[in-house]
C-alpha cells in the first residue's frame, strides 16, 4: 500500500499558531502525533510513508528531525508521490491518503479489509477525530483508501487538496465512492484550536500509556514526569487528566483543570490557572496568567500572559 500523509495545512487554519510548529509535530503526553501516526502504521506493516508538505525542512529544525528519525520522504503534492509510484512499479498499490496530525486512529486492517472485498474504487471515513472522548470534525474526510484504478486516475489529475477532493473527483468518474461514518456521532466545531483540544480530550484513553511514558500518578488526575516540581497547586479532582513533563514547576497557588498537558521545562507561576491548555515545551507562564482552551508556546506566552 502506497501511503501518503498530509500537512494539516491542506484542511484547518491555525493562523498564527501553525506558523510556528506544525500540527502533526505536536506533543501529546510526550510523543508528537506525527509518531503515534507512524506507529500506527507501522503496526499495520506500512512502510514508505511520504509526507506532503510546503514547508522546507532545510529551515524547519522540527520538521528535519522528524525527517531523520521516521525516515519519511518529503513531497510537494500528491502528482509528486504518484510519479515516484508509478517509477517504482508501485502503481498498482493501493492508496492511503490521511491527515498527519489525524488522532484517535481507527482500525485500518478492518477497513482495508472491507475496502477490499467490497471492490470499491474510494472508501473514505469522514471527520477528524473518529472515536473516543474527543469527537470532533471539520467535515472533509480525514482517510482515504483508493483502489489502484483510482491511484491512476489521480495520477492524472492535479489534486492540491486531496482529502477534499478524491472524493469529489470518484462521483464525478461515476466510480464507487462510500463514506464510512464514525462509530460515534461526531460534533461539528469552528474554533480553529479545536482540533487540538479533541487531541487533548483523547487523553482520557491515554492512560495506559502514561506508564510507559515515564509518568508516575502522584494524586487523582495528575501524572507528573521526573523531575517536575508542583507545589500546593490545585488539579480540579472533577476535570480530565493533567500531565506534567520533566523539569517543569508548577508553583504555588496554580491552578490545573484536564484535560490538559504542560510539556519539558514550562514554568507556571504563583496565582496561575491551566483549563484544559496544551502547553508546549519551555514555556513560561508570568505571575497570574489565565489560559483557558488555548495552545502556548514560549513564542505565544507573552501575549497570553
Amino acid at each position: 500500500m502506497h501511503v501518503v500523509l498530509l500537512d494539516s495545512e491542506y484542511e484547518l487554519r491555525r493562523f498564527p499558531f501553525a506558523l510556528e510548529f506544525p500540527a502533526f509535530l505536536l506533543p501529546v503526553v510526550h510523543r508528537s502525533l506525527l509518531q503515534r501516526t507512524l506507529e500506527w502504521l507501522s503496526a499495520a506493516g506500512l512502510g514508505k510513508v511520504h509526507l506532503v508538505t510546503r514547508r522546507n525542512p532545510a529551515e524547519d529544525f522540527d520538521l528535519a528531525r522528524a525527517v531523520v528519525d521516521f525516515g519519511i520522504r518529503i513531497v510537494p503534492d500528491l502528482r509528486s508521490v504518484l510519479l515516484r509510484a508509478r517509477k517504482e512499479g508501485c502503481l498498482d498499490d493501493a492508496l492511503l491518503v490521511v491527515q498527519a496530525n489525524l488522532h484517535p486512529l481507527p482500525r485500518l486492517d478492518r477497513l482495508a479489509i472491507q475496502h477490499k472485498r467490497s471492490g470499491r474504487a474510494v472508501t473514505y471515513v469522514k471527520g477528524s477525530c473518529l472515536f473516543g472522548v474527543g469527537q470532533y470534525t471539520f467535515g472533509p474526510p480525514a482517510l482515504v483508501l483508493a483502489s489502484p484504478v483510482f491511484a491512476r486516475i489521480l495520477h492524472r489529475v492535479d489534486v492540491e487538496k486531496p482529502l477534499a477532493e478524491i472524493p469529489r473527483i470518484a462521483r464525478e468518474k461515476g466510480l464507487d465512492a462510500v463514506p464510512q461514518d464514525p462509530e460515534q456521532p461526531v460534533v461539528e466545531i469552528n474554533n480553529p484550536y479545536s482540533l487540538f483540544h479533541a487531541n487533548l480530550g483523547a487523553l482520557h484513553s491515554f492512560r495506559r500509556d502514561f506508564e510507559r511514558q515515564g509518568l508516575r500518578q502522584v494524586r487523582p488526575n495528575l501524572w507528573v514526569a521526573d523531575g517536575a516540581r508542583v507545589e500546593q497547586s490545585q488539579v480540579d479532582p472533577n476535570g480530565g487528566p493533567v500531565v506534567v513533563g520533566r523539569a517543569s514547576v508548577l508553583d504555588l497557588g496554580t491552578w490545573v483543570r484536564g484535560p490538559s498537558v504542560l510539556g519539558h521545562g514550562v514554568t507556571v507561576e504563583r496565582g496561575s490557572c491551566v483549563h484544559q491548555g496544551l502547553v508546549l515545551d519551555g514555556t513560561w507562564l508570568a505571575r497570574d496568567s489565565f489560559v483557558a482552551r488555548s495552545v502556548v508556546s514560549p513564542r505565544l506566552s507573552e501575549r497570553v500572559a
